[in-house]
């Protein structure tokens, strides 16, 4: 391109307007790539449409069955899949387990009406780091995205009161978190502050074994089965101190 040419061309950008150049943006910059599962066709046009409004997360595919979802997939190696666990001929949890064993780097979602503790139960245990309740509104489904790309979690308010009163139910109070020892206080409260495992093993200077030896005493202590629901149980409990 000789140097006319490229004046014209800087020229010509400089002068387009701001839409077609907020499409040039969109296209050049790295957009987080996301799959959705979903045996509703409206579901998957209006989750679609929301996350192709924002400029650094576009849907890369969809399907309505698992066979198909896994071969694209395996093909795409999408940044994040947003799963319903009822579909019409399958079962999504089948999927996570899945997604879990063979692409344990692509985080899960799960985008679901169901409420019922065994649901969120089964989900957190086959692997799904969020849990996005249908009627929460759709506009909060790219921040839980992010967040869950980003290596945290994210429940709807809904679940959340849920994984809260079962934890109520299962008598863990403040009397519970007293019985900790110091070390596993300090763990508990970084887990509550968002700290992923290897942050804590360099701040408190421990192998992240130990980090996880930890970790695995206090779910016992508190009568928590999971590691998803602890971090979520740190982090309201933080929040309300």
């Amino acid at each position: 391109m000789s140097l006319s040419q490229k004046s014209t061309l800087r020229y010509n950008l400089r002068n387009q307007p701001y839409f077609i150049l907020r499409t040039l943006e969109k296209i050049s910059m790295k957009r987080l790539k996301v799959y959705i599962v979903d045996d509703h066709p409206f579901i998957r046009l209006g989750v679609s449409q929301v996350i192709n409004q924002e400029d650094d997360m576009i849907v890369c595919g969809e399907s309505d069955d698992l066979r198909y979802a896994k071969e694209e997939i395996a093909c795409i190696i999408p940044d994040v899949v947003l799963i319903d666990i009822s579909l019409k001929n399958d079962n999504g949890i089948d999927l996570i387990i899945y997604l879990s064993d063979h692409y344990p780097g692509i985080p899960v979602m799960v985008l679901s009406m169901h409420d019922e503790l065994i649901y969120i139960k089964y989900s957190i245990e086959a692997g799904a780091t969020g849990y996005f309740h249908k009627n929460e509104s759709v506009e909060n489904l790219p921040y839980a995205i992010r967040k869950i790309v980003g290596g945290g979690n994210y429940f709807s308010e809904e679940i959340s009161h849920i994984i809260m009163k079962i934890i109520k139910d299962r008598s863990v109070g403040t009397n519970c978190i007293d019985n900790l020892t110091p070390r596993e206080k300090k763990i508990f409260q970084y887990l509550g502050e968002g700290k992923r495992r290897n942050h804590i093993s360099e701040a408190l200077c421990i192998s992240p074994k130990t980090v996880s030896s930890h970790i695995e005493n206090i779910k016992h202590k508190l009568k928590i089965q999971t590691t998803e629901i602890l971090i979520q149980y740190a982090i309201n409990y933080i929040e309300k101190k």
